[in-house]
């Protein structure tokens, strides 16, 4: 009886093996390229949230060193 399930079971054609692996591979693509740009999309997020924070420390020391290194006259213009 185990003989004849054997015998009657239907083989594939290639051309499904085929367009199996082929659907196969692009759903392994798709997965690597969802995984890689969900790792990768919040670094570069952080990194532009971090470049104004870098803008205004260089304007506060430009302003700073600007006060710092100026002559003031000791009395004001009238």
């Amino acid at each position: 009886m185990a003989a004849s399930r054997s015998a009657s079971k239907p083989t594939p054609s290639p051309l499904i093996d085929k367009f199996s692996r082929k659907i196969l591979l692009q759903s392994i693509a798709r997965l690597l390229l969802a995984f890689l740009l969900g790792n990768d999309l919040p670094m570069l997020q952080r990194t532009a949230l971090a470049q104004p924070t870098l803008e205004y420390q260089v304007k506060a020391a430009f302003i700073y060193n600007f006060i710092a290194f100026t002559q003031w006259p000791d009395v004001p213009a009238q």
